[in-house]
């Protein structure tokens, strides 16, 4: 049985995927889950706080892909599978991408949460590249073209 945070943000997924995050109050999460505003508040002291911890979950499910090749073990990566799972992942939680700009404009700490996440996983995507080209999964990419690889792969 899932947790109220948990139920919170699931309709909340739900509905800013329907009917956009920016439309889509507090109060209308609240009363699709038949609580109080004031119970929602409980768990999320705003709805700013709700994007964060949603795109955190996002990131953390990529996360898992990326961070399964092991420093020191001879592994290839799953590409195919990483390219499935974060199209579904992309549609889980589309909104992200279409009101991302919409999303930073008004929400400072939502910026600051998606440039901190981005810079990680871009990290985190150049280690495991690094790795594959390590154990001659990938080809030497000299320094540009692997942060282009990267840019293009995130994207």
């Amino acid at each position: 049985m899932s947790t109220r945070k948990e139920e919170i943000l699931e309709k909340a997924i739900e509905l800013f995927n329907e009917k956009g995050c920016i439309n889509t109050s507090t109060r209308h999460i609240a009363d699709a889950l038949g609580i109080s505003v004031g119970n929602l508040y409980y768990y999320f002291k705003n709805k700013e706080e709700i994007i964060i911890c949603i795109y955190q979950i996002f990131m953390d499910e990529v996360t898992k892909h990326i961070t399964s090749v092991k420093e020191g073990k001879d592994v290839a990566f799953d590409y195919y599978n990483f390219l499935l799972d974060q199209m579904q992942y992309e549609l889980k939680y589309r909104f992200l991408r279409i009101e991302m700009n919409n999303l930073i404009s008004k929400y400072q700490n939502v910026k600051v949460a998606l440039e901190k996440g981005m810079a990680i996983k871009l990290e985190q995507m150049k280690k495991m590249l690094l790795h594959q080209i390590k154990y001659n999964y990938l080809k030497k990419l000299e320094e540009k073209e692997l942060d282009f690889f990267i840019s293009n792969i995130w994207i």
